[in-house]
């Protein structure tokens, strides 16, 4: 959240749209500045590639991170 209270613009990862939406739902002061990409299963070869596009900045967070029991960011890229 800080980096979001900084003004960065950030691309989080879950592994569903759910996950994302739920996020968004909890923090909509952040709507503008907050995206999702859905990252089924990160053990797959590349499965951050389309999600890392555009960013200057990957900041990784222990997996998974957990916000509540319900909802999991797992990494975090600015």
């Amino acid at each position: 959240m800080t980096v979001l209270k900084a003004g960065y613009a950030v691309i989080g990862t879950c592994r569903s749209s759910a996950k994302g939406e739920k996020w968004l739902s909890k923090f909509p002061e952040y709507k503008d500045q907050f995206k999702y990409a859905v990252v089924e299963d990160m053990c797959v070869a590349g499965a951050f590639d389309e999600a890392v596009k555009g960013c200057d900045y990957i900041i990784h967070t222990a997996s998974p991170l957990t916000l509540n029991p319900t909802v999991y960011i797992v990494t975090l890229f600015c």
